[in-house]
Protein backbone atom coordinates (compact mmCIF):
# COMPACT_ATOMS: atom_id res chain seq x y z
CA UNK A 1 0.00 0.00 0.00
CA UNK A 2 1.27 3.43 -0.97
CA UNK A 3 0.63 6.28 1.45
CA UNK A 4 1.10 9.89 0.33
CA UNK A 5 1.14 12.58 3.01
CA UNK A 6 1.67 16.33 2.90
CA UNK A 7 2.93 16.71 -0.66
CA UNK A 8 2.63 19.38 -3.33
CA UNK A 9 1.49 17.62 -6.49
CA UNK A 10 0.73 19.07 -9.95
CA UNK A 11 -0.77 18.04 -13.38
CA UNK A 12 -3.08 14.97 -13.01
CA UNK A 13 -1.94 15.06 -9.45
CA UNK A 14 -2.72 11.46 -8.49
CA UNK A 15 -3.81 8.55 -10.70
CA UNK A 16 -4.96 5.35 -8.98
CA UNK A 17 -5.36 2.47 -11.45
CA UNK A 18 -6.31 -1.21 -11.42
CA UNK A 19 -5.72 -2.90 -8.10
CA UNK A 20 -4.20 0.13 -6.39
CA UNK A 21 -4.87 0.45 -2.66
CA UNK A 22 -3.62 3.91 -1.86
CA UNK A 23 -4.12 6.36 0.99
CA UNK A 24 -3.95 9.99 -0.12
CA UNK A 25 -4.04 12.31 2.87
CA UNK A 26 -3.22 15.99 3.57
CA UNK A 27 -2.07 16.94 0.06
CA UNK A 28 -2.53 19.93 -2.17
CA UNK A 29 -3.80 18.52 -5.49
CA UNK A 30 -3.59 21.47 -7.83
CA UNK A 31 -3.62 20.75 -11.57
CA UNK A 32 -2.95 22.61 -14.76
CA UNK A 33 -4.31 20.72 -17.77
CA UNK A 34 -5.86 17.75 -15.95
CA UNK A 35 -7.72 17.02 -12.73
CA UNK A 36 -6.66 16.55 -9.15
CA UNK A 37 -7.41 12.86 -8.62
CA UNK A 38 -8.31 10.12 -11.11
CA UNK A 39 -9.49 6.76 -9.75
CA UNK A 40 -9.86 4.30 -12.62
CA UNK A 41 -10.52 0.62 -13.35
CA UNK A 42 -10.74 -0.97 -9.95
CA UNK A 43 -8.76 1.55 -7.91
CA UNK A 44 -9.60 1.24 -4.19
CA UNK A 45 -8.22 4.36 -2.58
CA UNK A 46 -8.92 6.46 0.45
CA UNK A 47 -8.55 10.20 -0.08
CA UNK A 48 -9.05 12.49 2.92
CA UNK A 49 -8.06 15.90 4.26
CA UNK A 50 -6.79 17.06 0.85
CA UNK A 51 -7.06 20.49 -0.76
CA UNK A 52 -8.17 19.74 -4.33
CA UNK A 53 -8.45 23.05 -6.16
CA UNK A 54 -8.01 24.99 -9.35
CA UNK A 55 -7.98 22.01 -11.74
CA UNK A 56 -8.87 22.29 -15.42
CA UNK A 57 -10.88 19.07 -15.37
CA UNK A 58 -12.79 17.61 -12.41
CA UNK A 59 -11.20 17.82 -8.99
CA UNK A 60 -11.94 14.10 -8.52
CA UNK A 61 -12.87 11.70 -11.34
CA UNK A 62 -14.04 8.12 -10.74
CA UNK A 63 -14.63 5.66 -13.57
CA UNK A 64 -14.42 2.02 -14.51
CA UNK A 65 -15.62 -0.16 -11.60
CA UNK A 66 -13.58 1.63 -8.95
CA UNK A 67 -14.61 1.98 -5.31
CA UNK A 68 -12.79 4.89 -3.65
CA UNK A 69 -13.63 6.43 -0.30
CA UNK A 70 -13.40 10.20 -0.82
CA UNK A 71 -14.03 12.05 2.45
CA UNK A 72 -13.24 15.19 4.45
CA UNK A 73 -11.64 17.02 1.50
CA UNK A 74 -11.90 20.58 0.25
CA UNK A 75 -12.75 20.38 -3.49
CA UNK A 76 -13.08 23.86 -4.89
CA UNK A 77 -12.55 26.50 -7.61
CA UNK A 78 -12.24 23.94 -10.41
CA UNK A 79 -12.96 24.75 -14.03
CA UNK A 80 -15.22 21.68 -14.33
CA UNK A 81 -17.20 19.57 -11.83
CA UNK A 82 -15.93 19.16 -8.29
CA UNK A 83 -16.45 15.38 -8.48
CA UNK A 84 -17.24 13.58 -11.75
CA UNK A 85 -18.39 9.93 -11.72
CA UNK A 86 -18.74 8.13 -15.05
CA UNK A 87 -18.45 4.78 -16.87
CA UNK A 88 -19.03 2.56 -13.83
CA UNK A 89 -17.39 4.83 -11.26
CA UNK A 90 -18.66 4.11 -7.76
CA UNK A 91 -17.41 4.36 -4.23
CA UNK A 92 -18.37 6.54 -1.31
CA UNK A 93 -18.15 10.33 -1.46
CA UNK A 94 -18.97 11.87 1.91
CA UNK A 95 -18.32 14.77 4.29
CA UNK A 96 -16.52 16.92 1.67
CA UNK A 97 -16.74 20.66 1.14
CA UNK A 98 -17.36 21.07 -2.59
CA UNK A 99 -17.72 24.67 -3.70
CA UNK A 100 -16.97 27.35 -6.28
CA UNK A 101 -16.64 24.93 -9.21
CA UNK A 102 -17.66 26.07 -12.68
CA UNK A 103 -19.86 23.01 -13.33
CA UNK A 104 -21.82 20.70 -11.01
CA UNK A 105 -20.54 20.10 -7.51
CA UNK A 106 -21.04 16.38 -8.11
CA UNK A 107 -21.77 15.12 -11.65
CA UNK A 108 -22.95 11.51 -11.98
CA UNK A 109 -23.31 10.15 -15.49
CA UNK A 110 -25.28 7.14 -16.69
CA UNK A 111 -23.55 3.94 -15.64
CA UNK A 112 -21.91 5.40 -12.54
CA UNK A 113 -23.18 4.43 -9.09
CA UNK A 114 -21.46 6.32 -6.27
CA UNK A 115 -22.94 6.82 -2.82
CA UNK A 116 -22.93 10.57 -2.21
CA UNK A 117 -23.87 11.70 1.29
CA UNK A 118 -23.32 14.45 3.87
CA UNK A 119 -21.31 16.70 1.53
CA UNK A 120 -21.56 20.47 1.70
CA UNK A 121 -22.02 21.57 -1.92
CA UNK A 122 -22.40 25.30 -2.50
CA UNK A 123 -21.50 28.37 -4.57
CA UNK A 124 -21.35 26.40 -7.81
CA UNK A 125 -21.37 28.55 -10.90
CA UNK A 126 -23.59 26.36 -13.09
CA UNK A 127 -25.69 23.72 -11.33
CA UNK A 128 -27.41 23.86 -7.95
CA UNK A 129 -26.84 20.94 -5.64
CA UNK A 130 -29.97 19.04 -4.59
CA UNK A 131 -28.32 18.29 -1.23
CA UNK A 132 -28.66 21.97 -0.32
CA UNK A 133 -32.43 21.97 -0.68
CA UNK A 134 -34.42 21.72 2.49
CA UNK A 135 -37.38 19.36 2.74
CA UNK A 136 -39.67 22.41 2.60
CA UNK A 137 -38.05 23.58 -0.65
CA UNK A 138 -38.36 20.11 -2.15
CA UNK A 139 -42.05 20.02 -1.12
CA UNK A 140 -42.60 23.46 -2.68
CA UNK A 141 -40.89 22.42 -5.93
CA UNK A 142 -42.98 19.23 -6.02
CA UNK A 143 -46.15 21.23 -5.38
CA UNK A 144 -45.27 23.72 -8.15
CA UNK A 145 -44.63 20.83 -10.55
CA UNK A 146 -47.98 19.26 -9.65
CA UNK A 147 -49.80 22.58 -10.14
CA UNK A 148 -48.09 23.01 -13.52
CA UNK A 149 -49.16 19.50 -14.55
CA UNK A 150 -52.77 20.20 -13.48
CA UNK A 151 -52.73 23.48 -15.41
CA UNK A 152 -51.41 21.70 -18.51
CA UNK A 153 -54.04 18.94 -18.22
CA UNK A 154 -56.80 21.54 -17.77
CA UNK A 155 -55.54 23.48 -20.76
CA UNK A 156 -55.41 20.32 -22.90
CA UNK A 157 -58.96 19.42 -21.80
CA UNK A 158 -60.20 22.91 -22.71
CA UNK A 159 -58.52 22.74 -26.12
CA UNK A 160 -60.11 19.32 -26.73
CA UNK A 161 -63.58 20.68 -25.82
CA UNK A 162 -63.12 23.67 -28.11
CA UNK A 163 -62.05 21.37 -30.95
CA UNK A 164 -65.11 19.16 -30.40
CA UNK A 165 -67.46 22.13 -30.31
CA UNK A 166 -66.05 23.70 -33.46
CA UNK A 167 -66.20 20.52 -35.55
CA UNK A 168 -68.99 21.04 -38.06
CA UNK A 169 -70.24 18.04 -40.00
CA UNK A 170 -69.38 18.04 -43.68
CA UNK A 171 -72.65 18.68 -45.58
CA UNK A 172 -71.55 16.30 -48.35
CA UNK A 173 -71.48 13.41 -45.88
CA UNK A 174 -75.24 13.81 -45.26
CA UNK A 175 -76.29 13.39 -48.93
CA UNK A 176 -77.97 9.97 -49.44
Amino acid sequence: MLCLRTCLLAAYAVVALTGSQTVIRSNWLHGRRQGGLLVDEGGRIEASENDIEGNTKAGVTTRGACSPHIHHNQIYNGRDAGVHCLEGGGGLIEENDIYGNEHAGVAVETGASPTVRKNRIYNGQQVAAPSLLTLTQIAQITQIAQIAQIAQITQIAQITQITQITQIPDPRSQIP
